[in-house]
């Protein structure tokens, strides 16, 4: 266990992961690219080209899913009984752009969704995302200001797999200006606020989930060196301010700490990945934060030997809240091996395994450093019927095993739906 977390620790050192935005991301599921794709002037280009109406200066391009649809055989993540049912998630709406001049973009999406579960009638709530953002691509400056309001289905942490509604209302923006040939300048700054749903644990139990409301603030800024087209090195600082809302259960917390980025992005080889290293110590006297000065961060890199096959290796380190009280959080740290496999022209499958820990520091005499053992393995599929629909298809299974005082559990999922609107799948930029 502690040769597996060493080995965890030194992958996500030496290859510079994750990505500092997301250390405290509290569920990433199996199988999952830890980074999304960054919004690029090529990409706003094409998907303004591929709008279905155009209205003057605006081009709209209606959304339409249904994804998460499919069997759980645990739907609570709990050992002993288990509870299996079936559930959906359907959303329609629309994402839609204008230009202001040939290298600013402004885009704006409302995309509602319904999850329905077959069984577990008080699960069935409307959900959706909203956002407004602008984004200006130039010789020597690019820029971009967002403001989004989300509320999704998810998984509350790996520690409870329950299925859980989170709302975060996110206000961000990011410069880079080019000062030299090769060197730029970037500064960044979000304000995101993490809200959850009562309702979404059964009985007294939902307050609980209520202690973790918090508002996040995160400020950095730095240097970024540009070798070429293809490859980028930053190397800055950011400040971290976590507040909790509710007085029951205080973890907030404050601290700053280096940022190191690393981007690649060649024909047949691509990394993205970033590390930090805060010095994190709880803000006030009521906080149960226990002070964590220890790296964070995530990658994924992508090898394609040969045109037909793609090799993916990837990982993360993030500090997940523990909806347990002895705990404040834990270290969730994962390295998965994914392949990517076309078996058609249009189809592909994906198999993928996973290997990690849930790490618990010690926080108090009753609540001693903990290790908990996860394995992922699983496939995934997608059938590109043409460019603006996708089905898709995952099967995966989680065994968490070695925590004192709990039963061994596992978690299989069945998945399929279908995606219409051209780059629907990560959704993450526009």
């Amino acid at each position: 266990m502690k040769l597996r977390s060493l080995i965890l620790t030194l992958v996500s050192i030496c290859i510079l992961a994750a990505p500092a935005t997301a250390q405290f991301t509290q569920y990433t599921a199996p199988g999952e690219l830890p980074l999304p794709e960054l919004p690029t002037k090529e990409r706003w280009d094409q998907a303004m080209e591929q709008a279905r109406w155009r209205t003057g200066p605006f081009r709209i391009q209606p959304w339409l899913t249904l994804y998460k649809t499919g069997w759980d055989n645990n739907v609570l993540g709990e050992e002993g009984e288990t509870i299996t049912d079936f559930t959906a998630t359907l959303g329609l709406g629309l994402r839609a752009y204008t230009r202001l001049g040939p290298k600013v973009v402004v885009a704006a999406h409302a995309l509602p969704e319904y999850v329905w579960w077959a069984e577990l009638e008080d699960r069935r709530v409307w959900n959706g995302r909203y956002g407004l953002g602008l984004y200006g691509y130039f010789n020597h400056l690019n820029f971009e200001v967002t403001a989004n309001s989300n509320r999704k289905a998810t998984y509350l942490n790996s520690q409870l797999e329950q299925p859980v509604n989170v709302r975060n209302d996110r206000l961000g923006a990011a410069v880079e200006l080019r000062v030299g040939g090769h060197l730029g300048v970037f500064a960044e700054a979000s304000d995101n606020g993490v809200r959850y749903r009562e309702d979404d644990i059964r009985g007294p139990a939902g307050a609980q989930l209520l202690t973790l409301d918090r508002d996040e603030q995160r400020i950095r800024g730095g240097l970024r060196y540009h070798a070429n087209k293809d490859i980028s090195i930053g190397l800055g600082v950011e400040r971290i301010e976590i507040d909790f809302i509710r007085p029951e259960h205080d973890r907030s917390s404050s601290g700053d700490g280096p940022v190191l980025d690393l981007r690649i992005n060649r024909e047949h080889f691509a990394v993205n990945a970033q590390v930090t290293y805060p010095d994190l110590e709880p803000s006030s006297t009521d906080s149960r934060f226990v002070p964590y000065n220890d790296f964070l961060g995530r990658f994924q890199i992508s090898w394609k030997p040969k045109a037909k096959y793609e090799w993916q290796l990837y990982g993360r380190s993030d500090l997940a809240y523990s909806y347990f009280e002895d705990y404040p959080y834990f270290n969730d740290k994962r390295l998965g091996l994914a392949v990517v496999a076309p078996v058609a022209t249009s189809v592909k499958l994906r198999p993928f395994v996973e290997t990690g820990v849930n790490e618990y520091p010690e926080a108090g005499p009753f609540a001693p450093r903990l290790s908990l053992d996860v394995r992922s393995f699983g496939i995934g599929a997608e059938w590109i019927v043409d460019p603006k629909l996708k089905l898709t298809f995952t099967l995966s299974r989680t065994d968490y095993e070695g925590l004192p005082g709990y039963a061994d559990r596992s978690i299989n999922r069945v998945h399929f739906g279908f995606i219409l609107g051209q780059n629907s799948s990560n959704g993450a930029w526009y």
